[in-house]
């Protein structure tokens, strides 16, 4: 595991190899997310936020409609992206290019149900990681622990807005 603060002031360049930085690498403890560093054969970095389902089956906060054995189907799927990107684009300054990037997809929390975001970010940009971390991913990730808790105070809860 690489101690990101000697990156910090760096382009997003020198990160390519270092694998995979989980949350706590950039100060928060929180397994959810990380950063998928690029290596030879991508040309990206790619910022993941992983969320289970497991709260919202529990309490029937999606549709019946939109599940699949507690998975979410191919139009809930894209339906929770076009909902998570309307919120980042209204709730944060992160760029419209990296928003563009967003994806979504069944995973990331092992067997049981659940989804990755992620957001893509050029090896080749001029900025830092620590401008990336301030503009892109810090942004990212908190919104997206907001939005996936429905008591979280003057944020909007994910479910409500499918």
């Amino acid at each position: 595991m690489s101690n990101i603060n000697q990156y910090w002031d760096k382009p997003l360049a020198d990160l390519v190899g270092l694998d995979r930085l989980q949350l706590d690498d950039v100060g928060m403890d929180d397994p959810r997310a990380y950063i998928e560093t690029a290596d030879a054969d991508r040309d990206y970095h790619e910022i993941v936020f992983c969320e289970s389902l497991a709260f919202a089956n529990e309490y029937k906060h999606i549709a019946d409609k939109d599940l699949a054995d507690g998975w979410l189907t191919p139009s809930a799927l894209e339906r929770t992206k076009t909902a998570i990107k309307a919120i980042l684009a209204e709730k944060t300054s992160i760029p419209a290019e990296t928003l563009d990037s967003i994806g979504i997809e069944d995973g990331g929390v092992g067997d049981e149900p659940g989804f990755e975001v992620s957001l893509t970010l050029p090896v080749k940009s001029s900025i830092t990681f620590g401008q990336a971390h301030d503009v892109v991913m810090w942004p990212f990730w908190a919104t997206m622990i907001n939005i996936s808790d429905p008591g979280t105070f003057n944020s909007p809860y994910l479910w409500n807005s499918i």
